[in-house]
């Protein structure tokens, strides 16, 4: 079965009342809001813009003061794992930590390792937001390209099997 393809855009405002303008911009092109976040001083908005393209849609919304970034053809499972309603990724040998202000940036680093295993991306809510994204299973050359951003990255190679337990999860009986 093939894999549903989403159109998003992602926005991070530093106040509140424009993250809820730019929704409500969007909400009047045909976007569906899938989330809509106070977080600290700003807001997140998450979009999806279903078969429009979400650049078009983007230029008609404005970007006031926001960080945007948009995602055409998104794997589902990458959404799917910022709101937890599937199973982690499997830890291999390897963990990388992305850590930056910014959820949208690490949407975008999902996209360029699609054969990498998401283990969690998260966005920690509180006065100064953080987002992370955890994998396993990275390409360590295709790593070496992805400096960018403002995102920090953390890449452990040789895994102590008490850091291995952590990401046990055990299935339910």
């Amino acid at each position: 079965m093939d894999e549903k393809l989403l159109n998003l855009i992602i926005i991070q405002t530093r106040d509140i009342g424009p993250g809820f303008q730019l929704a409500n911009r969007a909400a009047t092109l045909d976007c569906e809001i899938l989330e809509l976040s106070i977080m600290g001083k700003g807001a997140l908005v998450i979009l999806s813009t279903g078969e429009n393209d979400p650049e078009l849609i983007r230029s008609k919304i404005g970007d006031r003061d926001a960080q945007i970034s948009t995602h055409k053809n998104l794997p589902g499972s990458i959404f799917d794992a910022y709101l937890s309603v599937n199973e982690p990724g499997k830890l291999s040998s390897d963990l990388v930590i992305f850590e930056g202000p910014f959820l949208g940036h690490l949407f975008e680093i999902c996209q360029k390792l699609p054969e990498a295993r998401i283990l969690d991306i998260r966005l920690m809510r509180g006065s100064s937001p953080k987002a992370y994204l955890m994998l396993s299973a990275v390409d360590a050359e295709v790593l070496g390209g992805l400096h960018s951003h403002q995102v920090m990255i953390t890449h452990i190679t040789e895994l102590s099997s008490t850091l291995k337990s952590y990401f046990d999860i055990v299935p339910n009986q």
